[in-house]
């Protein structure tokens, strides 16, 4: 379900593993990104895919960026 976020408690949970395990996943979520930010500046790619496919992977991008945006939140909360 998109827009709705769910909150637990954070007693019992160790907050440093799961600040590693954050960081973890935010380094995979920017791998992602510089892979789809590098085909959509392909000329190549623009010119030859069909527009569905370009949207498609314009639409990754956005959904990648928003859940960059995430984890950094998510970060940032655990840090305070």
């Amino acid at each position: 379900v998109r827009g709705v976020t769910i909150r637990f408690p954070l007693a019992g949970v160790n907050v440093e593993a799961e600040m590693v395990r954050l960081r973890a996943e935010s380094g995979e979520a920017e791998r992602y990104l510089i892979g789809l930010e590098a085909r959509l500046a392909n000329e190549q790619f623009l010119a030859k895919a069909p527009d569905e496919v370009v949207e498609k992977e314009r639409q990754r991008l956005d959904d990648g960026r928003a859940r960059q945006a995430r984890l950094h939140e998510l970060l940032a909360e655990l840090a305070s």
